[in-house]
C-alpha cells in the first residue's frame, strides 16, 4: 500500500514537470530573449510594471525546491537578482496585489503541501509573512479579485485515500487589508491541477484532474463563482479535457492552453480553447502555427498583449530542462482555424425520459467517456466506453434532470437527460 502511494505521488510530480515544458523547435511567430539565469521547473511568474518575476521552484535533485527570486526587466531584455523567498517551495499560485506578490501553500519537496504565506514587496525588496492559509494545499489554483486572493481545489496529504488522491472543493479568500482568511462556498467539483481567472467580477475555475483511482483524467468542466451570492454556477464545458492547463484573460475572453487529458505521458493537447462570456461558447482553435503543438505546456505570463512563455522540459532531471524564453504579440495572432465539435451524424441518447436504461447510438470508432452531472456540475457518474451501441444502468440514480456530456478524443457534445 505504502508503495503504491509513493508511486502516485512520483506521477503527480512528474506530470507537473511537463507543464513547464516547451517545444524546441519555436514558430517565426515567437522572438526568443535572453533565458532565464537558474534552470528550473514549477515556478511561478508575476508582472509588476514593466517587469517578470519568477519566484521559487524546484531543480532535480536531493534539495528539491528553491527559494530562487529572478526579475527580468522587459525593455532592457536582462535579468537581475530579487531577494530570494524565506521558504523554498514550488508549486505555488501566482499572485499579484499593486506592488505585493503572494507566495501561499506549495510544496517544500514531492511528498508535502503548505499552508505558509509570505509576502514579497517588489519595491523595497523584502519578504514578510502573512497568516497562514486555513488549509493546507498545492497544485491548487489561485486568482485575485477586487483586491482579494482566492485559493481553490488542489490536493495535500490529508485527500490521500489508500492508494487514491483526490482534489479538494474547498476555496478559501485572503484579505490583505485585515491579514485575514475566510471559507468561501464550496466548488461543486473538487479537483486537482485545475486553473482560474478572474474576469468581469466573477472567478472562471477551469478543468483539472479527477482523483488517481479515476485515471487521472482530466474534467473539462467550467464552474463560475459570483462572490455577491457566494454561489457557483456550471457553465459551457470545453471542448476538451484538461489538466495541468494554463489560461489567461485576453481582451475580454479566457485562453485555456495545453494541458493533459489523462494520466498517460505526453504529448499534451495541441491545440487551446477560447471563452466568449457573452455567448457562453467555447471556441476550439488549431496551434499548428501559434503555440506550438509539440510543446508541453508552458508557464506563462501576459503582460502588454504579449504571451511569454518561459522554460521547458523534455524528461526527467537537470539535463533535460532548459532556460528559454519566448515572447509573442497576441495583438497580432491569428488564432487559428476553428475546429468546434465534430458532426456526429448518427448519435441517438433514448430513451428520454429514462427510468432504468439509457441507451447510446453512435457512429464513433474509438473509445469515448460518457460523464453524468448534476444541475449545479457534480460529477456522479462516469464510463469509459467503445462501441456503436451501449446502455447505462439508471437504477442507481435519484429521480431529476441530469446533464450527459459524451467525450471522445476529437468531439464533445452534453445534453439534459431526465430519470424518472
Amino acid at each position: 500500500m505504502k508503495r503504491l502511494l509513493i508511486q502516485s505521488c512520483i506521477f503527480l510530480v512528474s506530470c507537473f514537470s511537463c507543464l513547464t515544458g516547451f517545444a524546441q523547435d519555436q514558430g517565426s511567430n515567437w522572438t526568443h530573449v535572453t533565458d532565464l539565469p537558474v534552470i528550473r521547473a514549477g515556478f511561478s511568474v508575476n508582472h509588476i510594471d514593466g517587469k517578470l518575476y519568477v519566484i521559487g521552484g524546484e531543480q532535480y535533485n536531493p534539495d528539491g525546491a528553491i527559494a530562487d527570486v529572478d526579475i527580468y526587466d522587459i525593455e532592457a531584455d536582462e535579468w537581475t537578482k530579487g531577494t530570494p523567498m524565506p521558504t523554498a517551495r514550488f508549486l505555488v499560485p501566482k499572485l499579484t496585489i499593486g506592488n505585493m506578490i503572494y507566495a501561499i501553500g506549495g510544496n517544500k519537496n514531492h511528498f508535502e503541501a503548505g499552508q505558509k504565506v509570505e509576502v514579497y514587496d517588489v519595491t523595497s525588496d523584502e519578504w514578510t509573512s502573512a497568516a497562514d492559509m486555513p488549509t493546507s494545499r498545492n497544485y491548487c489554483a489561485g486568482c485575485v479579485l477586487d483586491g482579494k486572493i482566492y485559493v481553490m481545489g488542489g490536493w495535500s496529504l490529508d485527500m490521500i485515500s489508500g492508494e487514491d488522491i483526490y482534489g479538494l472543493n474547498t476555496m478559501e479568500r485572503y484579505d490583505p487589508a485585515t491579514d485575514t482568511w475566510d471559507t468561501c462556498a464550496p466548488m461543486p467539483t473538487g479537483r486537482f491541477a485545475l486553473t482560474a481567472c478572474a474576469l468581469d467580477g466573477k472567478i472562471y475555475v477551469i478543468g483539472g484532474s479527477k482523483p488517481i483511482s479515476e485515471g487521472a483524467l482530466g474534467y473539462a468542466t467550467v464552474e463560475v463563482y459570483d462572490p455577491e451570492t457566494d454561489q457557483w454556477t456550471t457553465i459551457s464545458s470545453m471542448n476538451h479535457p484538461r489538466f495541468e492547463l494554463t489560461s489567461t484573460v485576453i481582451d475580454g475572453k479566457i485562453w485555456a492552453m495545453y494541458g493533459f487529458p489523462d494520466g498517460n505521458p505526453p504529448p499534451v493537447h495541441s491545440h487551446f480553447e477560447v471563452y466568449d462570456p457573452l455567448t457562453d461558447t467555447w471556441t476550439l482553435h488549431d496551434v499548428s502555427e501559434d503555440l506550438h503543438p509539440q510543446g508541453f505546456a508552458p508557464i506563462h505570463a501576459i503582460y502588454a498583449d504579449t504571451l511569454y512563455i518561459f522554460g521547458g522540459y523534455g524528461g526527467s532531471g537537470n539535463n533535460y530542462l532548459n532556460a528559454e524564453v519566448y515572447l509573442y504579440d497576441t495583438t497580432t495572432a491569428d488564432p487559428g482555424t476553428s475546429v468546434g465539435e465534430s458532426v456526429i451524424q448518427d448519435m441517438r441518447i433514448f430513451p428520454n425520459p429514462a427510468s432504468e436504461r439509457l441507451t447510446i447510438q453512435t457512429n464513433l470508432t474509438g473509445p469515448f467517456d460518457v460523464e453524468f452531472t448534476t444541475l449545479n456540475g457534480q460529477l456522479i457518474h462516469f464510463e469509459r466506453m467503445e462501441g456503436t451501441s451501449q446502455q447505462i444502468d439508471l437504477s442507481s440514480f435519484q429521480k431529476g434532470i441530469y446533464f450527459i456530456t459524451i467525450r471522445s478524443k476529437d468531439f464533445v457534445t452534453t445534453r439534459k437527460i431526465i430519470k424518472l
